[in-house]
């Protein structure tokens, strides 16, 4: 809801910022923020939110999946493509089912193939 309404960001900002104090929701609070921080054309906040969530979780962990795959699109974005594929990588490497990551190494493969 928050996203498709861009007017209530920082309202939407400043709540979870406040969520994010209390450990109970501190990782969901800090993955809605980095939601927020890309919508409003932040990648390096949405990234820091992100980094910050993963602190303590096991690669394994369904959140972790989540947020190591976010932070691979954010790197794939900004064209920063051995970011990428190193958080598409820890992903695979637990679950090869997750979403698209599967074909998301094929193409990380071949482009380093056609670069080498």
């Amino acid at each position: 809801y928050i996203l498709e309404h861009p007017e209530i960001l920082p309202e939407a900002i400043a709540e979870l910022q406040r969520v994010t104090q209390d450990d109970r929701h501190r990782v969901d609070g800090l993955t809605a923020l980095a939601r927020c921080f890309l919508r409003k054309g932040h990648p390096d906040l949405a990234t820091q939110q992100l980094e910050s969530a993963m602190g303590g979780l096991a690669d394994a962990d369904g959140r972790a999946k989540e947020i190591l795959y976010n932070l691979g699109l954010i790197a794939e974005r900004q064209g920063q493509d051995d970011l990428a594929r190193g958080h598409f990588a820890r992903v695979y490497a637990v679950d090869i089912t997750y979403r698209d990551v599967a074909t998301k190494m094929e193409a990380a493969t071949e482009k380093r193939e056609t670069t080498d």
